[in-house]
């Protein structure tokens, strides 16, 4: 039989084993939490870290678009889709960064229709000329809506932005548009907003404008690929570049040109790129019966779109502006970041 202090003598044993093993578990827990925690504060900081990397890598982008389109200014007094400026977007990263994608994209916007020009210089009324071009894109490929419906769109284009709400609504082509006693009887109402729009948004609530229209859907593009917003404050006449305009814009202008004539143009400006220096040079191809006012039509741009972006795996940034470009300065409006 043991001495009676051979007992407590293991129960001592076992109580600094079973000490130390909690003491061991408390460490290696808090060492893991600590792992963790610092692990954590490290993605968190790599994570901060490359977002700003991406955003700086944007701007820089924003930057050279700039660049581009100040040194083309001073090389060419026309402008072209064969310019640095209008390649840009074709690169497949415009910096070389490790791990980094980064994009550059500029729009020239004076190659679309200007929605804010469909209004008469009071903005009380439509612009009639322009409303046809409107009516001609719509009535025409890729869209091919019917003469009414076309001509309707483009008189609820017009009497969404005039400022004689309730005096009268615009008649085109036979059709009428809609005013505020049409946005009001709907169910929620709206209110007709009365004054240019700001954004190619604000056209979806503009009867008939459905979302597939304005945006496209499967392969067929959509309206807002061939419009454009002025932002306001900006003095700048909606003519439009014949140089970089789309095929769908060229028959709107050229609207009583056969579609043959617009292949031949758009063939030698892909050709000919350096002889598009003077306004007229479209009239070997357009006879002067379908001709166009010549001070609709222009050969230099002043306005564009610019979208700079940057991707890291699952992270990006973008950032997209309108630049107007004058003679000696550039104007920036309508910054987005995300």
């Amino acid at each position: 039989m043991p001495p009676p202090g051979n007992d407590l003598l293991q129960n001592n044993k076992g109580m600094a084993l079973l000490t130390a093993l909690v003491v061991l578990f408390v460490l290696t827990t808090l060492s893991f939490l600590f792992y963790h925690s610092v692990f954590a504060s490290y993605a968190i900081s790599r994570s901060f870290a490359d977002n700003i990397a991406l955003r700086n890598l944007s701007l820089s982008g924003v930057y050279l678009a700039v660049a581009t389109l100040a040194e083309d200014r001073h090389q060419s007094f026309n402008d072209t889709l064969q310019e640095n400026w209008a390649l840009l977007g074709k690169k497949k990263s415009v910096f070389s960064e490790k791990e980094t994608a980064t994009s550059l994209h500029i729009v020239d916007l004076k190659s679309r229709l200007s929605v804010d020009a469909l209004l008469n210089r009071n903005g009380s009324g439509s612009n009639p000329e322009y409303a046809a071009l409107f009516y001609h894109l719509l009535n025409n490929p890729p869209f091919e809506l019917d003469t009414q419906n076309a001509a309707r769109i483009v008189a609820a284009l017009v009497d969404w932005q005039d400022n004689n709400d309730g005096e009268a609504v615009t008649s085109f082509r036979g059709q009428l548009g809609a005013e505020s006693s049409y946005y009001e009887s709907l169910s929620p109402p709206i209110v007709c907003r009365n004054k240019p729009i700001e954004s190619l948004d604000q056209l979806l609530a503009i009867r008939g404008i459905t979302k597939e229209l304005l945006y496209g859907e499967k392969d067929k593009p959509g309206l807002a690929e061939f419009i454009a917003v002025t932002p306001a404050g900006l003095d700048i006449d909606p003519t439009i570049n014949i140089n970089t305009a789309p095929r769908e814009i060229l028959r709107a202008v050229f609207a009583n040109a056969p579609p043959a004539s617009i292949d031949e143009m758009i063939a030698y400006r892909d050709d000919y790129p350096f002889q598009l220096e003077k306004k007229n040079w479209y009239s070997t191809f357009i006879s002067s019966a379908a001709s166009p006012r010549p001070g609709l039509i222009q050969i230099r741009s002043d306005l564009f779109e610019i979208t700079a972006a940057a991707a890291k795996g699952p992270m990006k940034t973008e950032i997209t502006t309108t630049v107007w470009r004058e003679p000696n300065r550039f104007t920036f409006s309508s910054w987005r970041q995300r």
